[in-house]
């Protein structure tokens, strides 16, 4: 028998990627498993990858299973979803096999492949051997004839062009990797490189991306002190639709809309905030973890009551930090936090769920969300950002203005030791808010994230001279529009308007309209649109009783219910009328000097 081999190259996976049906989106993939150890060997795939948590079940387009040894096939059988056995004879010096996969997914969470280009979101390609995911991964592209570029964080082995290494399969699956003709400029920021890769048909250059993304790689960066990788990838994709980001160790991959990123001043502010987003995690989620995810379990769901303060946090900080790069006015991001205030109030279900159960249930919760969610959840991203933003506002006020948010982020990620690192969990993340604070925040804690209490804006904006004014879209004056409302939300089809959600605690709930009804005519006036629908309201009072025939599984019915006032549904950050100076200067150590915008000299 032949000694096996110890040293942990010898021991690598090694895969070789090849798409031979482009048309088809199939990517091929052969893998190479050395020494195999004991009587059955089981390859494994993911059913999630890291920033994004749901069960995606990558394993559903996978196809054509097979397995080689010294001797000729092995059969393979599947024992799970996710799992495929192979028995082993003798000590063969290494195992092959061979799968196909279907990627046609155009997201940043799953792989995809056309004619033109191809993104890999590794957990949803690769499979891993059991026992061996500590090792090295060797990953060998073979390009089609028209392509010419391979994008990703990933090391190149040396002397190759188009094969890679990962350190282990947690590498491998933070790496995603972008591959066909796409556009790519290299930049420098505090001395360290960076790259953007630019993929899909635009009328968006690299030129015209690379200024700002390279301010707000300034700002994150100045922020914490320096960079805490020895190269960054921007991977960007551009597409007829879509929107989104997920962040790696040392890469992100974004994907935009065409049309709407050369058309719309807002979609690029909302562009300049993904980018932020997704490069603040280098720091809080990829560095500053959550303790669980110190070791990802890809065959399961890896539990947190902490996603507001992975995603929370880093949804305060991006806009703020694009403020901060001078990419927007003080005035502009006042107004992104009142749309945020303005979409927390319109989700009942701020009342209902926790910061932290909304973390820990993000799995059967957020990424699954139905007609009845805005009744019986809220979001960790949108919740956690404005109670951050109080959260700051504390510090700053108990302190004086010496201390804020950026201290404790800043703290957290001194902490950071590296692999070594084993994560922030409740009590050890109060502990450095409690220490910056110089007090304890218990109570803030209790309140707003382990409770449900409505968030006190009055008192938190006071201190820096600032209110929130509650408003109406479709105001008359100073007054709300005419008429009054049901409480539902309704979607436009051909010739028809259609509940897609009813309002707890609104007359639709109470009398029983359902998501899913059609609705026929308000007091035996045809309504088919939601503008329609909104004009027959608009031409009674509030407080008028009316009647509504709608149809449900075929049949029609009526239901009577009273008109309700119009809740509030725009919402302004404003300075106060007559702010001291104290208020002042608490708003100037926030905003910068500059408050011009605000109309304040």
């Amino acid at each position: 028998m032949k000694p096996r081999p110890t040293d942990t190259a010898t021991l690598a996976t090694r895969y070789r990627v090849t798409f031979p049906d482009v048309h088809r989106h199939l990517i091929s993939v052969e893998m190479a498993v050395p020494a195999p150890e004991g009587p059955t060997l089981d390859l494994i795939m993911p059913i999630w990858t890291p920033g994004s948590y749901l069960v995606r079940e990558y394993s559903r387009h996978v196809h054509e299973v097979e397995a080689r040894g010294p001797q000729g096939p092995i059969p393979v059988y599947k024992i799970s979803k996710n799992v495929w056995q192979m028995e082993i004879e003798g000590s063969p010096e290494q195992i092959e096999l061979h799968y196909l996969v279907y990627g046609f997914d155009e997201s940043v969470r799953t792989s995809y492949i056309d004619a033109d280009r191809a993104f890999i979101s590794p957990a949803s390609l690769f499979m891993w051997a059991d026992g061996r995911a500590h090792l090295p991964h060797i990953i060998d592209f073979v390009l089609p004839e028209s392509w010419r570029r391979v994008s990703t964080a990933l090391e190149r082995e040396e002397g190759t062009e188009t094969t890679y290494r990962a350190v282990d399969f947690d590498d491998l699956v933070d790496s995603p990797v972008m591959l066909g003709n796409q556009s790519v400029a290299e930049f420098s920021v505090r001395g360290v490189p960076h790259s953007l890769a630019l993929s899909g048909h635009s009328e968006i250059s690299l030129k015209a991306l690379l200024p700002d993304l390279k301010r707000i790689t300034e700002t994150v960066l100045d922020m914490f002190g320096g960079a805490p990788y020895e190269h960054y990838t921007f991977l960007v994709h551009v597409s007829g639709d879509g929107f989104g980001g997920l962040e790696h160790h040392n890469s992100c991959a974004l994907l935009l809309s065409r049309y709407a990123l050369v058309s719309e001043d807002q979609y690029w502010r909302r562009w300049l905030s993904l980018a932020c987003h997704e490069f603040f995690h280098v720091f809080n989620v990829k560095r500053i973890r959550p303790h669980t995810f110190s070791n990802f379990d890809y065959t399961q769901e890896t539990y947190t009551r902490l996603l507001w303060v992975a995603e929370g946090i880093t949804a305060y900080y991006d806009n703020l930090l694009v403020m901060r790069s001078g990419l927007i006015t003080p005035r502009q991001l006042l107004d992104l936090f009142g749309e945020k205030i303005g979409r927390l109030m319109k989700a009942p279900g701020r009342r209902v769920q926790t910061l932290e159960d909304a973390s820990f249930d993000a799995w059967i919760k957020f990424y699954r969300a139905d007609e009845e969610s805005a009744n019986s959840t809220v979001s960790y991203y949108l919740k956690g950002s404005l109670v951050t933003w109080m959260l700051d506002f504390e510090i700053r006020r108990i302190t004086g203005g010496l201390r804020s948010m950026d201290n404790v982020m800043r703290r957290l990620f001194r902490d950071y030791k590296g692999d070594d690192y084993s994560g922030v969990n409740r009590a050890s993340f109060s502990d450095v808010v409690d220490a910056v604070a110089g007090e304890s925040m218990q109570e803030f804690f209790d309140t707003y994230v382990r409770g449900t209490d409505e968030i006190d804006f009055e008192r938190h904006l006071a201190p820096f001279g600032l209110r929130v004014v509650p408003g109406w879209k479709r105001a008359q004056g100073d007054g709300p529009p005419p008429g009054g409302q049901i409480g539902i939300d309704v979607r436009d089809e051909p010739g028809r308007a259609i509940v897609s959600r009813v309002r707890v605690g609104t007359p639709a709930a109470r009398e029983g309209v359902y998501v899913g009804d059609e609705i026929i005519a308000i007091n035996g006036h045809r309504a088919w649109t939601e503008e329609g629908l909104r004009e027959r309201f608009m031409e009674r009072e509030s407080g008028q009783r009316i009647r509504i025939t709608l149809a449900r599984h075929g049949m029609l019915r009526e239901v009577e219910l009273v008109l309700a006032p119009w809740p509030a549904d725009r919402y302004r950050v404003e300075p106060a009328e007559s702010p001291s100076e104290e208020a002042l200067g608490f708003l100037r150590g926030w905003l910068g000097e500059d408050l011009e915008t605000l109309g304040i000299p």
